[in-house]
């Protein structure tokens, strides 16, 4: 058994060799379940039937705040309740925010990309999301050359010291 911690959250990996070409993987879900209130235990299964994934990246939020996770939960479930997007198309957008320069979330990004290939998203569907993100970093340019320029041109109207 492989118990490792991870971003404060336990991973708890049996590995019992292969069995059918497939890894076994047990997690400490009664465990947990078992330190939840009721309260949390409700919440944990609303976000679960919204979302329609749990991930254990949320427990710490929902253990240690429960009046935040809930209100996180409703605001995040609105596209999901009452959204028209397919819920490929969703995923397909976490995966862009998470992918981006300004976040560069990698938990987030691996649940998104299983949560999108499991609602059918293809290998190349992906990959045009990565494309379309990249195009975040030209912001870099975008702001910064016009500055630059501002400033060589406010530059040139004053003397340099030694020139």
């Amino acid at each position: 058994m492989l118990i490792a911690w991870r971003k404060g959250i336990w991973n708890n990996i049996l590995w019992k060799g292969i069995l059918a070409g497939r890894v076994i993987v047990v997690s400490q879900e009664a465990t947990y379940e078992s330190g939840l209130s009721g309260r949390q235990r409700q919440l944990k299964e609303e976000f679960t039937q919204a979302r329609g994934y749990w991930n254990s990246l949320w427990d710490g939020v929902l253990r240690l705040d429960p009046d935040f996770f809930e209100a996180y939960l409703n605001f995040s479930a609105v596209p999901w309740k009452n959204g028209t997007l397919e819920p490929k198309i969703k995923e397909f957008i976490y995966i862009a925010i998470d992918a981006s320069t300004t976040h560069l979330y990698e938990p987030g990004l691996r649940l998104h990309i299983q949560n999108a290939l499991r609602y059918g998203a293809t290998k190349e569907e992906i990959m045009e999301v990565y494309e379309l993100a990249s195009v975040l970093g030209i912001h870099t340019c975008t702001l910064g050359v016009p500055v630059l320029l501002e400033e060589l041109e406010r530059q040139d109207g004053h003397k340099r010291v030694g020139e």
